[in-house]
């Protein structure tokens, strides 16, 4: 199972130098907003944190439509727990899923977007949602339930880190 996992996140890679120079675009605009609210008076956006999270959500975006083609059947799968313990693919997948929501949610509560667990809980279902649906509409998977849950885990999980991290920043200054 893990051997699907870490062949699956070398795939992955493919899509980091595209990330990349859309992480350094989005940077330069930032800093040319920061500019503008300073001169209006206003309080500047956390760059660097800004940019991850965005260029991150960016990167998930590439990986959960171009890394699939159109696999010929769409469908709904809302019952719960569905695709655990099928097979050793299906298991790489749950775990993949909660892997690719961990730096999101990290990014999410560094951002301050969602900086507590119910926050990142829900954002973390309601992009998993929107990826979900979309690939549903485009024709490029079933929209699953187990998804939803194994990203929004993830999620949650990146959110509890960033706290545990902060923390422990903290405490060393």
């Amino acid at each position: 199972m893990y051997k699907y996992v870490i062949k699956d996140l070398m795939a992955a890679g493919r899509y980091l130098p595209h990330t990349l120079v859309f992480a350094v675009v989005l940077m330069v605009v930032i800093v040319g907003i920061n500019h503008k609210r300073r001169e209006k008076g206003k309080v500047p956006v956390r760059v660097l944190p800004t940019t991850f999270f965005i260029a991150y959500g960016f990167l998930v975006l590439l990986m959960t439509f171009l890394s699939r083609s159109e696999v010929g059947y769409t469908g709904i799968d809302l019952r719960l727990f569905s695709s655990f313990g099928i097979n050793r693919r299906n298991n790489a997948y749950i775990i993949e899923n909660i892997l690719l929501f961990i730096p999101l949610g990290f990014g999410g509560a560094w951002v301050g977007a969602a900086r507590n667990v119910f926050l990142s809980f829900l954002l973390g279902a309601g992009i998993s949602f929107f990826i979900e649906s979309m690939q549903y509409a485009a024709g490029r998977g079933v929209f699953q339930l187990d998804d939803i849950m194994t990203n929004t885990v993830g999620m949650v999980i990146g959110c509890m880190t960033f706290g545990v991290c902060n923390l422990l920043f903290r405490r060393r200054r």
